[in-house]
């Protein structure tokens, strides 16, 4: 893997979020042999009065003004002072004056010249072209344009100019990379993976499961992620907890502040559905621990056709039985993990795997899988093709 480089990654999530993404986990591999100067989000939809984004702006106002700060060994942390109306050439032109400026100041201080662009956030098309760089990688993990607030035109305007100026371009779907490839010949599949040492803990004796869950009977049926409205399927979820009030369904992970109030209501006429709120990365395992079933309920349209869950490899990699929607990124695993078409199919999968498995067969299919679809693995194939590029530029 290529080493003694400079990287500045645009992001589309806070260093310190409290659900790490595959940026802070790629960035933190990428830092072991390189420096990253990591550019906290730009903005991808536009803020609300909602007290969650008030204080969002509060609390980037502080560390905007604080300027760079180091967050690990050889990766400082910036945050970016710019007005989130990019539909608004204005605003642009302004955030360019501002932000540009504070950028190429920032690395001169650190003494980053001519680094690698990894860029995840479009946006950040509008503040590259002042940077002497060796390449401009564009990871496309997620279409943005169907956050909830998204300036939909502004952000596909700024991913068409980032993929025509991208040396490389990898995508985490079928659909994403389809998507890119019409726009960028260099463009390379890569789908999600995961930290199999730390999810497998969960599958160890020695992994003693959170106190906090054995209040909740058994059997339990988890989920762990970003209970995102636009993503997760609520209505699927309600579905489980009225037809099998038996069970315990429990939702690892914080609220979305846009969780629509009718839902909210929804929820708490549930005895048999819990909230568990935010669990740190580290403490995750205990919680998985104590799952019966693993779930995936997300939507299947709405634009998530584009989404490769980042919880699907870590779910594997505990050995519990996982079941899905029929998201189209996954079908490629079918015969590993039932995918269910509707709520009663979702509904009878999770009861056939409480029901028990025959054998360990399709446990060790499981582990298997996630074993070989690792964070080390994926940077592997990423500088496969990122090395050539490297030494074609350096050669100029």
């Amino acid at each position: 893997m290529f080493s003694n480089r400079d990287i500045v990654c645009f992001s589309t999530a806070d260093w310190n979020t409290p659900l790490p993404t595959n940026k802070q986990h790629l960035m933190k591999r990428l830092a072991v042999a390189n420096r990253v100067l990591y550019v906290e989000t730009l903005g991808t939809r536009l803020p609300t009065a909602h007290p969650a984004d008030v204080r969002r702006l509060i609390h980037r106002l502080a560390d905007g003004l604080r300027g760079v700060r180091r967050a690990a060994t050889r990766i400082w942390v910036l945050s970016p002072l710019v007005i989130p109306w990019f539909s608004s050439h204005i605003a642009i032109k302004v955030s360019q004056w501002v932000f540009a400026g504070k950028l190429l100041r920032c690395m001169r201080k650190l003494g980053f010249d001519n680094p690698i662009l990894w860029v995840y956030n479009p946006y950040a098309i509008h503040f590259i072209e002042q940077i002497p760089r060796s390449l401009l990688i564009y990871h496309c993990v997620d279409d943005l344009s169907i956050v909830p607030g998204a300036q939909t035109v502004a952000l596909r305007e700024a991913e068409r100019l980032l993929l025509e100026k991208a040396d490389l371009v990898f995508a985490t779907s079928p659909a994403l990379f389809e998507h890119c490839k019409t726009s960028n010949p260099s463009t390379y599949y890569q789908p999600n993976v995961a930290d199999y040492s730390h999810f497998h803990q969960a599958a160890e004796e020695s992994c003693q499961v959170a106190p906090r869950m054995l209040q909740f009977t058994k059997p339990r049926i988890v989920f762990a992620g970003n209970l995102a409205p636009h993503k997760v399927d609520f209505d699927l979820i309600g579905f489980i907890c009225r037809t099998r009030p038996d069970w315990s369904v429990v939702l690892i992970g914080p609220k979305w502040e846009g969780m629509p109030t009718e839902t909210l209501r929804l929820f708490r006429t549930l005895s048999n559905l819990h909230f568990v709120g935010h669990v740190r990365y580290e403490a995750l395992p205990s919680y998985l621990k104590a799952a019966d079933v693993l779930i995936l309920p997300y939507l299947v349209d709405g634009g998530m056709e584009t989404v490769f869950p980042l919880k699907f490899f870590e779910f594997l990699a505990t050995g519990k039985p996982v079941i899905s929607t029929s998201l189209k990124a996954l079908q490629t695993f079918a015969e590993i993990i039932p995918m269910a078409s509707s709520p009663e199919a979702f509904l009878q999968a999770i009861a056939e795997s409480l029901r028990g498995e025959s054998s360990d067969t399709p446990r060790e299919k499981r582990l298997a899988l996630a074993r070989a679809n690792t964070w080390k693995q994926r940077l592997e194939e990423m500088s496969r093709h990122i090395e050539p590029k490297l030494s074609r530029t350096s050669a100029l």
